[in-house]
């Protein structure tokens, strides 16, 4: 494929000795989209779920399109890689860094699944304009430099937690290798349902969202169906999670619930459905990182941790418990203020996740060796 196949040489400039793939083909490894829609487009749930069976039609109309959790690996010993890509429904934020909404992280890792952060990019403010029509596309074009001498480097890159990625190029010098990606520790992804929280408002950047430092420390593939403001417990969307190959499924909508009495309504139904799909799948549900000075916040938590509790109580050997009441509560650290975890009382910033990161890591951990799923 040529570099104009993608975008007018007025649109975007070009390297020299540069040569342009499709970033969604092989020997790239793309994750995070069981579901692709209409020409391959990246899509979050699948097609047969329509605006109306969900309690928001934002998540059909605009959300789903979002790339949260979408990854790109591949090894090359180019000496640099160039990133170009088109964007669309480009969600801004006033709360969040346009890294995190328009952006891509890149890492280089090594080959016992470490990883080492390169960067981050995002749309500027005039690429998020320079689009056609309503959607708020914008292209996008940046060089990472490896200085890897020519030896094979593996790199990952992170899509965009608030934009749709209509196209991904990836440019590599003339004549280098290009391979697929090493194995994974964990070979079947990681699902998380939830809340804006989940999907990575307010992370800086695609890498430092809760859901992805987990599966980056665990070396495992991830699904993100975090829906801003519009995940309700839906039995649809339980059913589609119920139907798909995982490693471990994590249950964290607290927040999206309008009222306890919603949230108590649905949550144990939802985990019903994916446990009578798969008796064997490590389940991992989450409380909101919310203020536990707060009754109505410890009445959801209650709630959510009664599904556990009745869970536990039929014999289930798989499912676990997190109690986002502590999640910014850290043994042997000082009292950490909470306008350092939070942007708005509610939207981790990067501190937030990494905390929550921590309290939800062992867990996860345990459940996945538990099942026989950390090799």
């Amino acid at each position: 494929m040529s570099a104009n196949e993608i975008f007018d040489a007025d649109a975007a400039s070009t390297e020299p000795s540069i040569e342009f793939r499709n970033a969604f083909e092989v020997p790239f490894e793309l994750s995070g989209f069981p579901w692709r829609g209409p020409q391959g487009m990246l899509r979050r749930l699948p097609m047969s779920i329509a605006a109306t069976d969900l309690e928001s039609a934002k998540i059909a109309d605009l959300l789903v399109w979002h790339t949260s959790g979408g990854e790109v690996r591949f090894r090359t010993s180019s000496d640099r890689v160039v990133l170009r890509a088109e964007l669309y429904q480009v969600n801004e934020k006033n709360h969040m860094a346009r890294t995190g909404t328009a952006g891509f992280a890149f890492y280089t890792c090594s080959d016992d699944g470490g990883e080492r952060f390169r960067g981050a990019v995002g749309l500027s403010a005039d690429e998020a304009k320079r689009g056609e029509g309503p959607d708020g596309s914008g292209m996008l074009q940046h060089t990472l430099p490896l200085e890897n001498s020519g030896s094979l480097c593996s790199i990952s890159i992170r899509l965009p937690l608030y934009s749709g990625v209509r196209k991904l190029e990836i440019g590599l010098g003339a004549g280098s290798r290009l391979l697929p990606p090493l194995p994974r520790r964990v070979k079947d992804p990681i699902c998380f349902y939830g809340s804006s929280i989940t999907q990575g408002t307010s992370a800086s950047h695609p890498g430092n969202n809760y859901t992805t430092l987990l599966c980056r420390a665990l070396d495992a593939p991830q699904i993100n169906l975090g829906f801003s403001g519009s995940a309700h417990g839906e039995a649809c969307v339980a059913q589609a999670i119920a139907g798909l190959k995982l490693a471990a499924f994590v249950l964290d909508y607290d927040h999206n619930a309008r009222t306890p009495d919603e949230l108590r309504e649905t949550h144990e139904k939802f985990f019903r459905i994916v446990r009578a799909a798969q008796p064997e799948l490590p389940i991992v549900i989450v409380s909101g990182p919310r203020d536990g000075r707060i009754a109505s916040n410890r009445l959801r938590r209650d709630i959510v941790e009664q599904t556990w509790k009745n869970a536990v109580a039929t014999g289930d050997k798989n499912v676990y418990f997190v109690d986002g009441l502590h999640f910014y509560d850290q043994d042997g650290m000082p009292e950490i203020p909470r306008d350092y975890t939070t942007v708005d009382n509610t939207h981790p910033t990067d501190l937030g996740f990494h905390l929550m990161y921590l309290n939800i890591l062992p867990v996860l951990a345990e459940a996945l060796a538990a099942a026989g799923n950390d090799h």
